[in-house]
């Protein structure tokens, strides 16, 4: 995917934040329909790949994402639900 055809297709992004990783490559969005996405680009920075994409328990937005441990990309991840019932 072009950097273009994100900002097209994903138009309702709430939150964002950066993986804590040596090569700073690799981010995290949240969306107010309830998707979670963790997109990484590649090497010459022309391409971006999904590569975690997930629906949000009851289409809940995104309010915050913590990144509280290392490797959180791929392993731990903490979604902040506007309904604490979903918690």
């Amino acid at each position: 995917m072009k950097f273009e055809d994100i900002q097209d297709h994903y138009t309702d992004i709430l939150a964002h934040r950066y993986e804590p990783s040596e090569n700073g490559k690799r981010v995290a969005c949240g969306t107010t329909m309830g998707k979670f996405l963790v997109l990484e680009r590649d090497e010459d920075r022309n391409e971006v790949n999904v590569r975690l994409n997930v629906d949000i328990p009851n289409g809940e937005a995104v309010l915050g994402l913590d990144w509280s441990h290392p490797g959180v990309g791929m392993r731990w991840i903490s979604v902040l639900f506007r309904s604490p019932s979903v918690l």
